[in-house]
C-alpha cells in the first residue's frame, strides 16, 4: 500500500473532514476531498461501477484516494450536488463554470445531480443580487447561456425579454457565451433587432406639416396648425422639422433598447411652445398622457415579435466542450 506524500490541499467545509469519511476523491489540481461513498455511488452508476472493481491502493490518512480529471471547483460543485446540503444558488454559480459542471454530470451519469442544477439555476434566476435585482433583471444574457446549456426552454423567453431593457452594445461579458451555439447567438441579436425596428415603427405616428404660423395647443386636430398624433393622442406643435428631428431621436434611442427607455415630457413640451405658465401644466400632463400611450403602443408591437423557435429540450454547447 503506498501513501500519497505529494504536496496536496485540503478542501474546505463540508469535504475537508476524515470523520465518518471512507474516501478520498483527488482533483487534477491536486486538492482532497473526504466524501462517503454512500452519497458518491447512490449518485453515479460510474462510481458503483468503479470502486466496485477495487479499492485504490494509493491512500491518504489510511482512506483509499481515487483520482478524479474535474478541478477543485468543478468537483467541489458535484459533491454539493449529489450531497443533502443546502446550496446558496448565487454562490454556486459565482464559482463554477457550469458548462464543464455539465459534461462532468453527463460523464458521471449524474441525472439526480443534473435536476439539482437546474433547480439552483432556477432560484438563481430570481434569486435577489447585492444590487437588489434578480439574476435575471442584471445579466439576462448569462441567463440566457445557462438556460441554453441546460435546456431551461421556459427560461428562454424570460432572459431574452430582460435582455431588451439593455443597449446591445452594454451587454455584459459572460463566460456562459462560450458554450452556445452562433446559431443561438444569432437568432438572439435577430430577435432584439426585430422588437428595435417594432418599437421604431411605432414611433412616427402621423405629422401634418406646417401650414401657418408657430402655435401651440391640444385637443383635437386643427388644419391650420401642425399636430403629431401618437397613440391616438393629438399634439400641436409649432415647428414640423423641430418634431421630425425629435421623432428621429426617440426611433434610435428604442432601435438601440427596445424596452425600459425614460421619455421625458420637457423635450416634447418646448415644441409646443409650452413656455406660458398659464398652460404649462395643461401641456404637460397632455403630453406625459402621449408618451405613456407611445410606451404601451410600443410594448404591444414587441409583443406581437415571434419568440426565435429554439430546439426544445436540447442542450446546447460547443462541440470543443463536449469532445473533453
Amino acid at each position: 500500500m503506498s501513501q500519497s506524500s505529494s504536496k496536496v490541499v485540503i478542501s474546505e467545509a463540508p469535504f475537508h473532514s476524515k470523520e465518518g469519511a471512507d474516501l478520498v476523491l483527488r482533483s487534477s489540481d491536486r486538492v482532497l476531498f473526504f466524501v462517503r461513498k454512500y452519497f458518491l455511488t447512490g449518485a453515479s452508476p460510474f462510481f458503483l461501477n468503479l470502486l466496485a472493481d477495487g479499492t485504490p491502493e494509493e491512500r491518504h490518512e489510511g482512506l483509499p484516494i481515487c483520482p478524479v480529471s474535474e478541478e477543485s471547483l468543478t468537483m467541489r460543485a458535484i459533491l454539493q450536488l449529489c450531497h443533502p446540503y443546502h446550496i446558496a444558488p448565487l454562490t454556486f454559480l459565482d464559482t463554477v463554470d457550469v458548462a464543464e459542471l455539465v459534461v462532468s454530470l453527463r460523464k458521471y451519469i449524474m441525472e439526480d445531480a443534473s435536476k439539482r442544477l437546474e433547480h439552483v439555476v432556477r432560484d438563481g434566476c430570481v434569486s435577489l443580487t447585492s444590487s437588489g435585482q434578480t439574476l435575471l433583471k442584471t445579466s439576462p444574457l448569462r441567463v440566457f447561456a445557462l438556460a441554453r446549456i441546460l435546456g431551461l426552454d421556459d427560461i428562454v423567453p424570460l432572459a431574452l425579454h430582460e435582455v431588451l431593457y439593455i443597449p446591445l452594445d452594454e451587454l455584459e461579458e459572460s463566460p456562459e457565451l462560450e458554450y452556445i451555439s452562433g446559431r443561438d447567438y444569432h437568432r438572439l441579436v435577430k430577435y432584439y433587432t426585430d422588437c428595435g425596428r417594432a418599437a421604431e415603427n411605432v414611433i412616427p405616428g402621423h405629422l401634418v406639416q406646417e401650414t401657418c404660423g408657430l402655435s401651440f395647443g391640444i385637443g383635437e386636430p386643427d388644419a391650420q396648425r401642425p399636430h403629431l398624433v401618437w397613440a391616438g393622442v393629438h399634439l400641436h406643435v409649432s415647428r414640423s422639422w423641430a418634431t421630425a428631428e425629435y421623432v428621429a431621436d426617440i426611433q434610435r434611442m428604442f432601435r438601440n433598447q427596445p424596452m425600459g427607455n425614460n421619455l421625458e415630457a420637457k423635450p416634447l413640451i418646448k415644441l409646443m411652445d409650452g413656455t406660458c405658465g398659464a398652460v404649462y401644466k395643461e401641456l404637460q400632463a397632455h403630453a406625459e398622457k402621449a408618451l405613456k400611450a407611445l410606451k404601451e403602443k410600443i410594448h404591444m408591437s414587441i409583443a406581437k415579435v415571434k419568440i426565435p423557435d429554439f430546439d426544445a429540450r436540447q442542450p446546447t454547447m460547443s462541440s470543443s466542450l463536449l469532445r473533453r
